[in-house]
């Protein structure tokens, strides 16, 4: 058989090819030689997954049904003299919307309501009233005390993770109380779960207690500063609600219409409540008055966060996805003399937080910066300390990267400093002083998805952090 030239070059070709794999020494990996940091070193404990057990539930109706299984009669739709159709009735004014809309959860059963009042009393009872003193900062220079003390964090309850919510986590945080671990979860479904992070029987699931008071996502929720048994919460189906931890009961706060709000943040005497909405509105809510709420047009796009500083409590800073972040005196919010100062970002900005020192501020956007700035209250204004490279493109199921401060005064005052999530799993600790990282919380054997919202506990005398995912779960540093 004579082969072509060009078939003669193709052996050729395979042939070397094979001599070259057969070279090839795949090396072997030492899995053991591999420092993961923060993995869980007591290998010989046994984890639990904890899966929520089903609830039994009445059969769902189909969502989708024609107009004669509805019962709508032919009346309902108005045709002209050819057949044409003039107008269909809508679902609103046949009153048969409230099938298919979302149900709010706001009561437990007996027995679980029995079990959690239980629960809130031990925190409400045993609350330390020093969350509320005057701790004169003083900033410590080295960053390896404080690094050392992150770096002692693990996960210890028996459980992997613990699931809170049925959807992803958009806000998480403690109770405020020194000597009873309370973590609280908000969802984008509306759901309002609390987890005693205290019970580690490892015979038992998890203890979780779970509301739906809002028919939308929880956009924010956070105690009061003179006020740790009230909770507050904001949500996108347009209300800003109450929750009593001595009742467990839920209380709306009267506005004026639905809007839908982004963000909200109250003042440290629990009086007045500033929101923000996704038309980049600010509203102003007066507790103390029966009047309705103050809006104001601040941006021409959403408005993600809002927070008014610890310290000099004038000023409110504002996120916007116009690629913003605004400083505003409250003082003048009805006059020019309101605005203070616009900072550019490369892309949307979707958060920013002042340290709990009142001294810095710290910006999240998706230009995969977070940035750290220093205010300088004579003139009102800030300047940039520092740029960190950090990729913030969460997409539609993470929810976004915010850079949430340590806001316990035995920690965050000494040496300021903020966590973020990060893509590649773990949470990160990064200096507001150095505008360096201090280190990455992980534990290869439990966290499996990005812990994308966290927060610490504002009052232990021990660090603390719970870690939330974009599938309802979360998990306890201790």
């Amino acid at each position: 058989m004579v082969l072509s030239d060009y078939e003669k070059k193709r052996l050729e070709n395979i042939k070397r090819n094979q001599d070259l794999l057969r070279s090839l020494q795949v090396p072997t990996i030492n899995h053991e030689s591999i420092d993961m940091k923060k993995t869980n070193t007591n290998t010989n404990s046994r984890i639990k997954k904890h899966i929520p057990k089903k609830r039994p539930t009445a059969p769902r109706e189909p969502r989708r049904t024609s107009s004669r299984i509805r019962g709508i009669a032919p009346e309902d739709i108005e045709v002209d003299e050819k057949g044409g159709i003039l107008k269909r009735v809508n679902a609103k004014e046949r009153g048969d919307t409230e099938e298919f809309q979302p149900k709010r959860i706001d009561t437990l059963s007996d027995k679980d309501q029995a079990n959690f009042m239980e629960i809130l009393n031990n925190a409400n009872r045993n609350h330390d009233d020093d969350y509320m003193d005057e701790v004169e900062p003083k900033v410590d220079p080295s960053l390896e005390p404080l690094k050392e003390q992150l770096e002692n964090l693990r996960i210890r309850h028996p459980w992997m993770t613990v699931k809170m919510t049925p959807e992803k986590i958009s806000c998480c945080l403690f109770h405020p109380n020194k000597t009873k671990l309370l973590a609280i979860a908000a969802s984008a479904s509306g759901h309002l779960s609390f987890w005693d992070v205290d019970n580690k029987d490892e015979a038992d699931d998890p203890v979780v207690f779970s509301y739906r008071p809002n028919t939308k996502g929880i956009t924010n929720a956070k105690f009061c500063m003179n006020d740790p048994s009230t909770l507050y919460t904001s949500s996108y189906d347009g209300t800003l609600q109450t929750f009593d931890m001595n009742s467990t009961k839920f209380g709306s706060i009267t506005l004026a219409d639905n809007y839908l709000i982004s963000n909200f943040d109250i003042t440290q005497d629990g009086n007045v409540i500033y929101f923000s909405t996704v038309s980049g509105e600010l509203g102003i809510r007066d507790l103390r008055s029966d009047k309705t709420e103050t809006l104001l047009d601040i941006r021409s796009k959403k408005v993600g966060c809002l927070h008014l500083n610890p310290v000099y409590t004038n000023l409110l800073v504002a996120a916007s996805n116009d690629r913003t972040a605004t400083i505003w005196d409250t003082r003048h919010l009805k006059s020019e003399k309101s605005f203070l100062q616009e900072i550019t970002h490369g892309f949307a900005t979707t958060s920013s937080y002042w340290s709990p020192n009142g001294r810095q501020l710290a910006t999240t956007s998706y230009d995969d910066k977070l940035r750290v700035f220093d205010l300088n209250h004579a003139k009102s204004e800030v300047t940039l300390r520092g740029k960190i490279s950090h990729n913030c493109h969460t997409g539609k199921w993470v929810t976004m990267f915010r850079t949430v401060w340590n806001e316990n005064k035995r920690f965050g005052l000494d040496h300021p400093h903020f966590v973020v999530g990060n893509m590649n799993h773990p949470a990160s600790v990064f200096s507001g002083e150095t505008t360096s990282k201090i280190t990455d919380l992980y534990d290869s054997e439990r966290i499996t998805a990005i812990p994308a919202v966290n927060e610490f506990h504002p009052t232990l005398d021990s660090l603390a952090m719970v870690s939330g995912n974009g599938s309802g779960r979360v998990v306890c540093w201790t």
